[in-house]
């Protein structure tokens, strides 16, 4: 079971603070041969330095330690304590009237994925305009709710990534106000990350140079919410890009409710001197005509995020 995994991974993890373990790697999947060992040196674990060590008997799947001090020093949970900690953990989880657990942690979740979305929609905005190479890990295209290796090394659904890209391009072209709109009312299923990703990569593509050789210039804040707020312009030549991505939510805007408008009060990115422009919201399609400053109750109208193209 998923459960009786995760203990015999507790049990792997125990062997950190030796000076190095013989470990199957079927710890490590995708690696190398499912049929080989790795010594590791934990001392180095966070830099990866994972060697092949020899091979191994197929059915030799059991941990098994250099040093004899790691059986006296850690102890083995027994098959009761094991069985006992599945029930618990199975018992907190059960949906059932009076589960003073859930009763907390569900608020507690639901909070949690609705600022972690937000921070993800804002993450996507200054990785995508800062300088460099954007990366994305395959299959993080939706909200990922994978754990990190291995879990994250699971096939990726391209299909319905391809589906969703298919109708994002018909829905664009028709309506792309009514899209924006639709997308944030469906928010949990992870197709506005996918949409903001496309938008953002089309204007990378189609102002290239911009965003490969132009300069990088932070903006300053001002007002009740400066601080809540993340934005830079790319510059080269005529051409520019104003990112801005707010972040610190929790200050800004209640659970549940679009980071938009009057909530940024009288927030204002300032702009270089002498800047003086008419733009086009990357994300949105909305024009503006912007001089000295932005106020972002003016331009977070329809989208918790923008960037600004002229």
């Amino acid at each position: 079971s998923t459960i009786q995994e995760a203990l015999d991974l507790v049990v792997f993890n125990q062997v950190r603070g030796k000076e190095s373990a013989k470990i199957p790697l079927k710890y490590f999947p995708n690696r190398l041969n499912n049929n080989l060992e790795v010594e590791v040196d934990f001392f180095n674990y966070n830099n990866d330095l994972i060697r092949m060590k020899r091979q191994l008997s197929p059915n030799d799947f059991e941990m098994t330690v250099n040093h004899q001090p790691f059986t006296e020093r850690y102890k083995i949970m027994t098959d009761t304590e094991k069985e006992n900690l599945i029930g618990f953990i199975e018992g907190i989880l059960l949906p059932q009237q009076g589960n003073p657990f859930l009763d907390r942690f569900i608020p507690f979740c639901s909070r949690i994925a609705f600022y972690g979305m937000l921070n993800s929609l804002s993450q996507i905005i200054v990785k995508i305009s800062s300088p460099g190479v954007p990366d994305f890990y395959q299959g993080s295209e939706l909200w990922d709710l994978r754990l990190v290796d291995p879990d994250n090394r699971a096939a990726v659904d391209f299909n319905l990534r391809m589906n969703i890209l298919e109708y994002i391009e018909e829905r664009e072209n028709e309506d792309l106000t009514g899209l924006v709109r639709e997308l944030w009312d469906t928010r949990d299923d992870g197709r506005i990350k996918l949409f903001l990703i496309r938008r953002l990569l089309l204007a990378r593509k189609m102002m290239k140079d911009l965003f490969t050789d132009g300069d990088y210039i932070p903006l300053e804040t001002r007002g009740t919410h400066s601080d809540s707020v993340i934005a830079f312009i790319r510059r080269l030549g005529d051409r520019a890009a104003i990112a801005i991505a707010p972040r610190f939510f929790t200050s800004v805007v209640k659970e549940g409710e679009m980071p938009v408008s009057d909530l940024w009060r009288d927030t204002e990115v300032m702009l270089p001197e002498g800047f003086k422009s008419a733009v086009t919201d990357t994300v949105t399609g909305a024009q503006y005509n912007i001089e000295s400053g932005i106020m972002l109750c003016d331009i977070l109208k329809l989208f918790p995020g923008a960037v600004l193209i002229r």
